[in-house]
């Protein structure tokens, strides 16, 4: 590892790979040793112990998503969408949970530096591949929290609050879950 504050990753790692391979860690051992790394901004380090934990753990969904949220940290836009279509493509976890990750992907790239989303999307082509996602087979009955994940003490956004910058528009109100 050569990040500047290895020293800091090293404790953690140390422990838990004293007598062990990362290939023999639980999941949960892997997510410790991933909050580690994100503790002290080791974003490749991380990128790569998801890589090999989402092979290990395909249905977990801790693991999925923080392998989601590394990838968008570490990857530039262009590998981001091959990744998570590589991970559909390969069957690591359920094929929804990466059609979810690709529709957040797409509404990303629709709206730009307008992160509120107040204004209008600067893509329009953006927001019909994010709903075309969205309509893949299985996402529909796909359980959203799976998905978001939660929080402790955060109340936990709904399918149709996480999509809001597609769903407020008529066009794609079909797409909508009931409450």
């Amino acid at each position: 590892m050569n990040t500047a504050n290895r020293y800091f990753i090293s404790r953690t790692a140390e422990a838990l790979l004293e007598t062990r391979t990362l290939k023999e860690l639980s999941s949960d051992e892997l997510i410790a040793l991933l909050k580690s790394y994100n503790a002290v901004g080791a974003i490749k380090e991380s990128f790569v112990v998801t890589c090999m934990a989402i092979q290990l753990f395909p249905n977990s969904m801790g693991l999925l998503r923080w392998h989601r949220d590394i990838s968008n940290a570490w990857l530039d836009e262009a590998h981001v969408a091959h990744e998570f279509h590589r991970c559909r493509v390969e069957r690591v976890g359920p094929a929804a949970f990466w059609h979810l990750a690709m529709a957040d992907y797409h509404l990303l790239g629709a709206w730009g530096n307008d992160e509120h989303r107040l204004g209008l999307p600067e893509d329009t082509g953006s927001l019909e591949l994010a709903a075309r996602e969205l309509e893949a087979e299985g996402v529909s009955a796909f359980q959203f929290g799976n998905y978001a994940g939660s929080v402790p003490g955060l109340p936990q956004p709904t399918f149709n609050e996480w999509f809001d910058g597609l769903l407020r528009f008529e066009r794609y109100a079909h797409l909508r879950r009931a409450a």
